[in-house]
């Protein structure tokens, strides 16, 4: 792991930069609490997993949120808004799917 220790006391340090298709640059970011996913592919995928399942959780639980609030105010069945209904359904469906499978690719390795 790099750690240097001016990059200690502040939140995310610049490690380093890639480059990326098209001309764009990626800078490569740590905190005190997370890795530097730099030694092989292997972490880098890893890490890369648990960032997409963390991140799908979270839409997850904010999706569900949302149609909470609706359902509260009893909007569910307003005309008005069916179609934001059937999207949040679909949103909710559309991320836990691609939450098991990236669970169904950490699992295979």
């Amino acid at each position: 792991m790099l750690y240097s220790p001016e990059c200690v006391e502040v939140e995310f340090c610049e490690v380093g930069m890639a480059s990326a298709p098209y001309g764009f640059s990626i800078r490569h970011y740590y905190s005190p609490e997370q890795r530097v996913y730099s030694e092989s592919m292997a972490d880098q995928e890893d890490a890369v997993l648990k960032g997409a399942m963390r991140d799908l959780g979270e839409a997850s639980r904010r999706v569900r949120a949302a149609r909470h609030l609706m359902r509260e105010h009893e909007l569910e069945d307003d005309p008005r808004y069916l179609p934001l209904v059937a999207r949040l359904s679909e949103a909710l469906d559309m991320t836990e799917a691609a939450l098991r499978e990236a669970r169904r690719l950490r699992d295979t390795d």
